[in-house]
């Protein structure tokens, strides 16, 4: 399966959305998805197939120099594929000195 990852962009949202309700009981709404766009201390990649559907994401939180990996799914029917994984690594290539977290996940993704 193709797939390429990209920082989440406002048209992902309502595919972001239901997956967080597939994958979690108290999933993050669509508000607050589109609240981390604007959220310079954020960064969620979306492992997008060819066709535009999110088969997964993960995000994180930046704190001064300090980051966490608040959310991490995939959907269910193709998990177990090393989607989690690719996910995570590309998180853990975001600088957490860049000033803009978006433009450092999108070099990240673009190395």
């Amino acid at each position: 399966m193709k797939y390429t990852l990209t920082p989440m962009t406002a048209e992902l949202i309502p595919q972001i959305a239901a997956l967080e309700r597939a994958c979690f009981s108290h999933p993050w709404t669509e508000e607050m998805l589109q609240q981390e766009l604007w959220n310079e201390a954020a960064v969620i990649i979306v492992a997008l197939r060819e066709d535009g559907v999110v088969l997964g994401y993960a995000g994180l939180q930046t704190v001064l120099d300090e980051g966490y990996i608040n959310n991490v799914a995939v959907a269910a029917n193709v998990r177990r594929q090393g989607i989690a994984d690719e996910l995570i690594a590309a998180i853990g290539e975001v600088t957490l000195e860049s000033a803009d977290a978006v433009d450092a996940a999108q070099a990240a993704l673009d190395a």
